[in-house]
């Protein structure tokens, strides 16, 4: 069997493309999408691991499977995230070295070790050729058009945005209790912050 759209030979069973990501069973587009075509489709990158991530429409699975994983990940098994609680990738292009793509999750601390902390995250995937490159830099694409077309980023500002407000707050309180601000200072800057949108 082939894909109507794209002519990737196929498996009979096969309910999606795995090349193009088109529904092989109706052929449509849902117009819920918003630009993003509805995509199942699996990517395969070796290197010291071998990684298997499937991106199915609002969510991306990375599967890993070998000795060398279960020393690097442990028995995590697969791990599945929404799409729209990626908040930025980062992608680092295989040459001399391995290359890396990094999923950061609204919430946590990105990463800045480079390729020997994107080694031990569970939410990293390594590898070593230029397909790698190429299927990354796919998956780096889906990810952010995803999120744009979904207006995504205002949950990520305003996320921000409230964090910032308690830090701003914890840093005068420690300059009221060191004496830097007199108690009427203190209670005007908090109630300034306290205010902010």
């Amino acid at each position: 069997m082939y894909c109507r759209k794209c002519g990737n030979e196929l498996n009979d069973s096969a309910k999606f493309c795995n090349k193009c990501g088109i529904n092989l069973i109706t052929g449509e587009q849902n117009e819920d999408n918003k630009g993003n075509e509805k995509i199942y489709k699996n990517y395969y990158f070796k290197s010291d691991t071998n990684t298997c991530v499937t991106i199915d429409y609002d969510k991306i699975t990375i599967k890993r499977s070998g000795i060398r994983s279960m020393s690097r990940y442990g028995l995590k098994g697969e791990k599945t995230m929404m799409i729209n609680q990626i908040s930025s990738v980062q992608f680092k292009k295989a040459g001399l070295m391995q290359g890396y793509l990094q999923f950061i999750l609204v919430g946590s601390q990105e990463s800045k070790g480079g390729l020997s902390d994107a080694k031990s995250d569970e939410n990293a995937i390594i590898f070593s050729t230029n397909a790698g490159n190429r299927d990354a830099l796919e998956i780096k694409k889906y990810i952010e058009d995803f999120n744009s077309n979904h207006n995504n980023n205002e949950i990520i500002v305003n996320n921000i945005i409230k964090e910032d407000k308690y830090d701003k707050l914890e840093k005068i309180k420690k300059l009221y209790d060191d004496k830097v601000l007199s108690e009427e200072e203190y209670n005007k800057e908090k109630e300034k912050i306290m205010n902010q949108e």
